[in-house]
């Protein structure tokens, strides 16, 4: 977890404001208090990771699917007029070593790059293929030109602050993560990770 953590967890509030703002029906009126409520939860979270740090434990393996289901709501609230995000969540539990909080943290990344590129659809698919679980973003942004690399670690050099960030998560928890972009045909980002033995 991380400022840069915060820093999308705000730009979350910040959509869903502009959504209570506007006339919406009661049942997308609920999704997005219930998401104000997640973040709410998510917020303590990160605060207090960023006040743990290094003196704080790991946490144990979680359902990637179970927490993909619990942070779907908060990406209905990023929509905004002119963005759609899709998702598709397996029904199947994926146990990977990561925290709730730094799933919905990747999540969110991933989302929120996909928006300032310009995307204008966006589709999240948690899936799990044999031993692995896959989160996939992909959306019709604007794309830019790999540096070459088709999976990235945590070493300098990446795209954006947004993809050693990403990187960053999936190396801690065994992971990777894989890119494909190209100037003006969108960007695909996928992680990687593996299952965890219960």
């Amino acid at each position: 977890t991380s400022v840069h953590d915060l820093r999308n967890l705000f730009a979350v509030v910040a959509s869903a404001k502009f959504l209570l703002e506007r006339p919406i029906d009661e049942r997308r009126k609920g999704l997005v208090i219930d998401a104000l409520g997640r973040l709410a939860i998510e917020g303590k979270i990160i605060a207090d990771g960023l006040l743990c740090r290094d003196r704080c434990d790991r946490a144990p393996a979680m359902d990637a699917m179970k927490e993909m289901r619990a942070v779907a709501p908060l990406l209905t609230a990023l929509e905004r007029p002119g963005v759609t995000i899709e998702t598709f969540i397996s029904k199947e539990a994926a146990f990977v070593l990561m925290s709730p909080s730094e799933l919905t943290a990747v999540v969110l990344e991933m989302v929120t790059n996909a928006m300032r590129a310009g995307a204008s659809t966006i589709r999240i698919r948690s899936v799990r293929r044999g031993d692995r679980y896959w989160l996939i973003a992909g959306d019709d942004g604007c794309g830019f030109e790999p540096d070459g690399q088709s999976s990235y670690s945590s070493q300098p050099g990446l795209h954006g602050t947004g993809l050693r960030r990403l990187a960053s998560a999936a190396a801690a928890a065994r992971g990777k993560i894989t890119v494909k972009s190209a100037p003006r045909r969108g960007t695909v980002v996928a992680m990687m990770l593996p299952l965890m033995r219960r």
